[in-house]
């Protein structure tokens, strides 16, 4: 397992699977395709804070993803939900 993310929201659920495609859109978000969410999804941005979450923590995240996604390595992501489908 390589990381675990944390957004406040509702009770506390972990996300476990791979981050199949990792990129970074025009408006600066950093959006992941993930198996535990079978559709992309934002995590945060590269340009400000983003739902609580620092540019700076955002570098490390997508540093992150990326080598989950080259090393095809299991990841856990949680978030404050009721179940992964929301993300």
């Amino acid at each position: 397992m390589l990381m675990i993310f944390s957004f406040n929201v509702q009770s506390a659920i972990n996300c476990v699977g791979n981050i199949n495609n990792v990129y970074v859109a025009k408006s600066g978000e950093v959006v992941l395709h993930s198996t535990w969410r079978k559709g992309y999804h934002s995590i945060c941005s590269l340009n400000g804070d983003w739902k609580g979450v620092r540019a700076e923590v955002c570098k490390g995240w997508l540093s992150l993803a990326q080598t989950a996604q080259v090393t095809k390595s299991k990841t856990v992501m949680r978030y404050k939900l009721n179940s992964c489908s929301e993300v």
